[in-house]
């Protein structure tokens, strides 16, 4: 009988237990994701006594603000820009940055003072105010240009992993999410509500060839020095791939390739280094693999497998096939090209400010840990970045530039937006990457 009572005393000490294990990973661990939950309710009742925090720019700007309405606030959000995917909405749920950093915008610094304040002067609650990495004017550019188009447009600075602008067509506007609801998320022709940048998945084309080009020189150096005969085609299996237009390139090495996009040199090293090298760099490179944004994305997508044949390798060694990804993934892509072979996370908040000035929280640029070892270039260091730019301004829809040659963004037709060669050549250094898929 007392080893019967013993058993029991035992089995209900570790029900126990695991009980106070499960509430406090509760609290210490899963509190933030039920707070910025867009389906608590608390959200809603919170906001009647709360003055939501602010959202900034880098620089200051308030582009979120709480305006007192009854007995509750309402959002007011900014009428130009194109930040709704960016900043979201508070109604019918939360997205975007307003979901995503929900906690931060609820936090009452210094509460206890903060409500004795209120009830001596009446003097609003506060939340905490979220200052974000984007940087107004260069958002304000990108949405001018991208006005009237369907498409998108990243800029992000390449050793930290900051995104400086994030602009999706078509968009909607964050103060009327309420009133236009039902006609949002019924339009499945536009989808307004889709952040393209971040979640939509699109075939990469040339662009790959940036993957396709390391693989190669990781796979076999030798080839850095192979010369192709481009005569505008090449048969494969039972298809036939052409360079654009048909455009024979001539001899052609890797470099020059790359700089003219010649599809079939791609084409050719693709098939000799076969499917297990393009895939092994592919991985590396973070495909199929998260990016740990904030803000809700879609993981960069490689179909290709051991097994496929060598159609599926010939289009994928160019950017076709089953290979997908987002703007922001290739943005990422070819920053880790312009950091030194480095992807860094990207992230959109820069730090968050209490009610009294004070800075709280504030993220710190990180390496994504696979992808520090799959671009190293060494033939090409000097050179890369300039054939990089040639390789865009001959049709690549992804964008390297500076600050300085903001000026020199120019409208090209299908492949959206490209900087002068020559004015990005003339700069010092490599501080944004753009990368637009309109």
């Amino acid at each position: 009988m007392k080893k019967a009572i013993k058993r029991v005393f035992v089995v209900y000490t570790l029900l126990f237990l695991m009980i106070i294990i499960y509430l406090l990973k509760l609290c210490l661990v899963d509190s933030k994701e039920f707070v910025n939950n867009s389906m608590n309710p608390r959200l809603s009742m919170s906001a009647e006594e709360i003055c939501r925090g602010e959202i900034q720019d880098i620089n200051g700007n308030t582009l979120v603000k709480s305006v007192k309405e009854g007995e509750g606030y309402k959002r007011s959000y900014p009428t130009s820009g194109n930040y709704s995917h960016i900043l979201g909405y508070t109604v019918n749920g939360k997205s975007g940055v307003e979901s995503a950093y929900n906690f931060e915008l609820e936090t009452v610094s210094f509460e206890l003072f903060q409500r004795a304040k209120n009830a001596l002067t009446g003097e609003d609650i506060k939340g905490d105010t979220v200052v974000l990495t984007v940087d107004d004017d260069i958002q304000q550019l990108a949405a001018k240009k991208l006005a009237g188009k369907r498409g998108s447009v990243v800029v992000a600075q390449p050793d930290t992993g900051r995104i400086v602008a994030m602009v999706s067509n078509p968009a909607f506007d964050s103060n009327k999410v309420s009133e236009n609801w039902n006609a949002l998320i019924s339009d499945e022709v536009n989808t307004p509500l889709l952040n393209r940048s971040a979640q939509g998945l699109y075939p990469p084309g040339s662009t790959f060839k940036i993957i396709t080009s390391m693989s190669v020189l990781q796979t076999d150096p030798a080839l850095a020095n192979y010369v192709y005969a481009c005569t505008g085609s090449k048969k494969v299996g039972f298809s036939v791939l052409h360079c654009f237009n048909s455009n024979a390139h001539g001899n052609v090495d890797i470099k020059h390739a790359f700089a003219q996009s010649c599809n079939t040199f791609f084409v050719d090293v693709g098939l000799q280094i076969g499917n297990n090298n393009l895939i092994n760099t592919a991985r590396g490179a973070m495909f199929d693999s998260p990016l740990d944004f904030p803000l809700p994305y879609s993981k960069a997508v490689f179909g290709l497998s051991e097994n496929s044949d060598i159609n599926e390798l010939a289009e994928t060694s160019i950017g076709q096939g089953k290979t997908l990804v987002s703007p922001l993934y290739m943005c990422m892509l070819t920053s880790a090209v312009a950091n030194n072979g480095i992807m860094m996370k990207p992230y959109i908040l820069d730090h968050t400010v209490s009610s009294f000035g004070a800075v709280k929280k504030r993220t710190i640029p990180e390496r994504l840990a696979k992808a520090d070892f799959f671009i190293h270039l060494p033939e090409w260091e000097e050179g890369f970045g300039i054939n990089l730019i040639e390789a865009m301004a001959s049709g690549l829809p992804c964008v390297v530039f500076d600050k300085g040659a903001m000026g020199e963004l120019v409208e090209n037709g299908k492949n959206g937006f490209l900087i002068e060669p020559e004015a990005a050549k003339a700069s010092q250094a490599i501080q944004y990457i753009v990368s637009d898929m309109s």
